[in-house]
């Protein structure tokens, strides 16, 4: 049986999802594989082929003699695929869908946009609608959205995935981006007051022994305050 739906990589959170194997989302479609907050798990699946889940995450999974096709259902997910020419190895991810036959690549669904990173081989990206598909070598990346399909660009495809090694590595990236990450591997709710606080720029490598560390940091070297609630935390 196929299956196909998307939650948002935020609602997944909120959720606290329960990570013990199979599970009937809430409203949601039925996944195979799921993770609870700050909680990484690897996957064998039938061909072969692994899959590194990521904390808050979900993956629903759809083998067929002809296809292998899985869907991440929210979060984020590592993939290396084992080589099969016939059977072509495809991930959905909100509104578009990754295909390789055998390479290693990381599919991130974040609040404004998928992003696709490849490691090893080389992947095709595309979206539903009439844009055609591009593809990604190794270290490349690109970001997609409803009916928008960005250009491949150089990436450091090792610090991109560096939440694979306990590591949050971010050069420049958004606070928004950096909150949305964060929230993955945390309980407290954390929410930034305004649009033009989360476009302020963070850089910073970071243990995921203790995310909310990265808090005390932006803090430190950002023009943000952070108000600690019981059970969220507001960055002004």
């Amino acid at each position: 049986m196929t299956r196909r739906a998307v939650l948002g990589t935020g609602a997944l959170a909120a959720l606290g999802l329960a990570g013990a194997g199979t599970g009937l989302w809430p409203g949601g479609p039925r996944a195979d594989y799921a993770t609870s907050v700050n909680e990484t798990r690897e996957i064998m699946l039938a061909d072969g082929s692994r899959v590194l889940l990521n904390a808050s995450s979900a993956l629903a999974v759809d083998f067929s003699p002809a296809t292998r096709r899985l869907t991440l259902i929210g979060g984020q997910a590592l993939f290396t695929v084992t080589p099969d020419a016939t059977r072509p190895f495809i991930v959905g991810a909100a509104d578009g869908w990754t295909r390789a036959v055998g390479t290693q690549f990381d599919v991130d669904i974040r609040r404004e946009a998928t992003v696709v990173t490849v490691l090893e081989g080389q992947v095709s990206v595309g979206v539903q609608g009439p844009l055609p598909a591009v593809t990604l070598l190794a270290n490349e990346t690109v970001r997609y959205g409803a009916g928008t399909l960005g250009h491949p660009t150089a990436i450091d495809a090792a610090h991109a995935t560096s939440w694979r090694r306990g590591k949050l590595i971010f050069d420049r990236r958004p606070l928004a981006d950096v909150v949305g990450e964060l929230q993955r591997h945390t309980r407290t709710r954390l929410v930034i007051a305004s649009g033009s606080v989360g476009a302020l720029e963070v850089t910073g490598v970071f243990d995921l022994n203790d995310p909310l560390s990265v808090l005390d940091t932006i803090e430190q070297t950002l023009p943000v305050r952070v108000v600690r609630l019981p059970f969220v935390s507001l960055i002004l």
